[in-house]
């Protein structure tokens, strides 16, 4: 097949409805479905469960910290700061969701305001923090 007639090809397929290149185009999450309650106990939603190790994306309000965490940051979807009470995670919400900066190490993440868009790799756990964004440095978020 020659140069020409493989761009056509290719452009026939991008320009035909219903055919899709195969690409890893995060899903969005949503923090009031990241977590569902039974029997009175708050668990990971069953949508959320079959994310995991997926590319994912979720826009919301860097936690400001008295201290602020290290190798990464809460997410939370609305703007708000947490004291040192509780270890310093005590007045985080349940769905908040810690994002992993890749490179960081055990160095603190700058708080950093307004609403921010981070894309990376989700990753479930049953200790604590539960639900992890890891991101990295190619598909790292930006503003929204």
């Amino acid at each position: 097949m020659g140069t020409w007639s493989a761009i056509s090809l290719l452009l026939a397929i991008w320009v035909s409805p219903g055919v899709q290149l195969r690409k890893a185009v995060p899903v969005h999450l949503m923090f009031d479905r990241l977590l569902t309650s039974k029997a009175g106990r708050l668990q990971l939603s069953e949508e959320v469960s079959k994310l995991d190790g997926k590319w994912v994306q979720a826009a919301g309000f860097m936690v400001q910290m008295e201290n602020p965490s290290k190798g990464g940051f809460w997410l939370a979807a609305q703007s708000i700061h947490v004291d040192e009470s509780g270890a310093g995670i005590g007045d985080l919400p349940p769905n908040a969701i810690f994002v992993r900066v890749a490179g960081a190490g055990d160095k603190p993440v700058a708080f950093l305001g307004g609403k921010l868009l981070v894309v990376g790799k989700l990753r479930l756990s049953n200790t604590f923090p539960k639900i992890t964004i890891q991101l990295q440095s190619e598909m790292a978020g930006g503003r929204r």
